[in-house]
């Protein structure tokens, strides 16, 4: 089962996407590269990742969002 992390980027910069369990731990990067401004999307399949309550972090030049994702079966 995959999700799609949507995201918009206003200019040229580093973009990191992780995921961290509920204590914080990053469990998985998922990207980690510099993007051209413009509109993206991320298909992301957690693999060996457990069902539960996680979040996943956009970090870019601009500032950081934390979003809550539930994985499930």
């Amino acid at each position: 089962m995959s999700t799609t992390i949507e995201y918009s980027i206003k200019q040229k910069e580093q973009i990191r996407i992780s995921l961290f369990d509920m204590y914080g731990r990053e469990i998985k990067l998922f990207l980690d590269e510099i993007k051209s401004s413009g509109n993206y999307s991320l298909s992301i399949d957690p693999g060996e990742i457990k069902p539960g309550v996680y979040f996943y972090r956009v970090k870019a030049d601009e500032g950081i969002i934390y979003k809550k994702l539930i994985l499930g079966r």
